[in-house]
C-alpha cells in the first residue's frame, strides 16, 4: 500500500486493485470533526467473483486502523483539558507532523513573498 496526502487534509491509499481516499476532514468544532472515506476501484474490479469480500477486508482494515488512532486521540484531548498537561504545539513522538509542517510554511511564505512582489510590481506599473 502506498500512502499519498494533499495537505491539509486529504490522504490517499493505493492498492493494486483500487484507491481509497483516506479522509476528507470537516472540523466542525474544537471537538468535532467528519471523517469521510471513500473507495475507487477500476470496473474491472467490480467484477471479481471475490469483489464483496476484497471490500469487506479494505474496510474493516481501516476501521481498525482508525479505531486505534481514535482512541488514542479522544485520550489525548481528555489529557489535554488538565491544568498540569504539559503544553507544546506536537506530541513528541508525532515528528512528521513537524516535519510536514516546516515544509508547508516554507512553500506559504515564498507564495506570500510571490504575491507581495507581483502586488508591488502592479502598483509600481500603474
Amino acid at each position: 500500500m502506498m500512502f499519498v496526502t494533499v495537505p491539509p487534509n486529504l490522504f490517499f491509499g493505493a492498492v493494486p486493485d483500487g484507491v481509497f481516499y483516506y479522509y476528507i476532514i470537516r472540523p466542525l468544532a474544537a471537538s468535532r470533526i467528519i471523517l469521510r472515506v471513500g473507495f475507487l476501484y477500476p470496473a474491472e474490479t467490480f467484477k471479481d467473483k471475490n469483489f464483496e469480500y476484497i471490500f469487506k477486508m479494505a474496510v474493516d482494515g481501516l476501521c481498525a486502523y482508525n479505531d486505534q488512532d481514535v482512541a488514542s486521540n479522544h485520550s489525548v484531548h481528555l489529557g489535554l483539558k488538565s491544568r498540569f498537561a504539559p503544553r507544546s504545539h506536537y506530541a513528541p513522538k508525532e515528528k512528521t507532523l513537524s516535519q510536514m509542517n516546516r515544509w508547508l510554511v516554507q512553500r506559504y511564505k515564498a507564495y506570500a513573498a510571490e504575491v507581495e512582489a507581483r502586488s508591488r510590481a502592479a502598483a509600481a506599473g500603474r
